[in-house]
């Protein structure tokens, strides 16, 4: 059958060569992999190869089958037009970090979430229009894992991190994977910046690395295969 959804492209991997394979999280359907033929020729005039950038933002109209495991666009229109993301190094940087946990978390999430579409939408739209944050990866990682179930809970009190509960605790004689005390004062740090609105907070790149190694360790706990993006060290350079 045919649908009519916005899509967000978040891979774009050049197939033969005129063909492409385009990656995308939709918000009817979740997960999408698109075969598009002669992409790269540029001879098609409902399917112009420079709609499909990583981080575009798409309305498009194509089949979608269940368990397919790639499908067909028919037609593409872009849906917003980044004014900055694409000029601004950092965001330009933190937006590809982003797509590659995107891509390394929501693989196997083939069915509508429209919440979670919105999240993401809506992460890239401010990314493009406020100015550089530099720990806006940062809090987007926090935020996922609420729709992905493991958002720690800040509500909690305690000296240590515990991984499994995603709980702060004092009670250390039973736990096995949790940050230490040293560790737990800064996630709390960042956590606070995100959930108690304590925008006074300022990082240093050193907190800033160290925050990105441990969040990214939480989700190496949480979800099976996960793998540490390549453009990790990208960013750290970027903030070191």
């Amino acid at each position: 059958m045919l649908i009519k959804t916005q899509a967000i492209v978040l891979s774009v991997l050049k197939y033969s060569d005129h063909d492409a394979i385009i990656k995308t999280y939709t918000h009817d359907a979740g997960f999408v992999t698109f075969f598009v033929k002669s992409l790269f020729k540029n001879t098609r005039k409902n399917l112009k190869k420079s709609l499909f950038q990583p981080n575009s933002i798409l309305n498009i109209v194509a089949t979608h089958r269940a368990n397919k495991q790639m499908e067909y666009i028919r037609e593409v229109t872009n849906a917003y037009h980044y004014k900055d993301l694409y000029n601004n190094f950092d965001k330009l940087n933190q937006s590809t970090f982003i797509r590659e946990i995107l891509l390394n978390t929501l693989q196997n999430e083939n069915q509508a979430d429209e919440n979670l579409y919105d999240y993401i939408y809506q992460s890239f739209v401010s990314l493009d229009k406020l100015p550089a944050d530099p720990d806006f990866h940062l809090k987007f990682l926090i935020q996922l894992t609420s729709f992905l179930g493991f958002l720690p809970d800040y509500q909690t009190k305690g000296d240590f991190f515990e991984l499994s509960e995603g709980i702060f605790t004092s009670d250390f004689t039973n736990l096995n994977h949790f940050f230490d005390k040293k560790q737990t004062s800064l996630f709390k740090k960042l956590l606070g910046m995100i959930f108690a609105s304590e925008n006074s907070i300022k990082l240093s790149n050193f907190e800033r690395q160290s925050l990105l190694k441990l969040i990214l360790m939480y989700y190496q706990y949480h979800l099976e295969n996960f793998k540490e993006p390549k453009s990790l060290q990208i960013l750290n350079d970027l903030y070191g």
